[in-house]
């Protein structure tokens, strides 16, 4: 789903499934304590995932990494749900890292259904209507 900030990109990923969603540099303690192969093999089990807020910010070496390495492992294996400001097309440059971009949108972006929402800001909405 893409779409600016607002028309619910969130609020309807978290309908279509019980979501997990992964925070930013999450993965470090898992990393450094040894859990870390066993945190990807239980996300890649996850019947869908929900990645919200997709490239808000960019995305350090380690954190494309691991993102190519859960694209990885749930490719035509189970569902993914991402949430983006950023248009698709723009996904590559976003991404950085040319051949670690490449290969996480031919996992994602190429085999996705995109949803490109449109409409007012329900944040800007839902504060008008608190006002009155």
């Amino acid at each position: 789903m893409c779409s600016q900030s607002g028309p619910g990109k969130k609020d309807k990923s978290r309908k279509l499934a019980h979501p997990v969603f992964l925070q930013r540099g999450m993965f470090c303690s898992e990393k450094q304590n040894g859990t870390y192969t066993r945190v990807l093999a239980r996300i890649a089990k996850l019947y869908v995932l929900v990645l919200d807020d997709m490239l808000i910010a960019p995305l350090k070496d380690a954190e494309r990494r691991d993102l190519l390495e859960i694209s990885e492992d749930r490719y035509d294996r189970s569902s993914t749900v991402t949430a983006s400001q950023l248009p698709t097309a723009k996904w590559l440059a976003a991404l950085g890292d040319p051949a670690v971009a490449d290969a996480t949108c031919d996992r994602v972006v190429h085999n996705a259904h995109v949803l490109t929402l449109t409409g007012p800001s329900g944040h800007k909405t839902k504060g008008l209507k608190t006002k009155n």
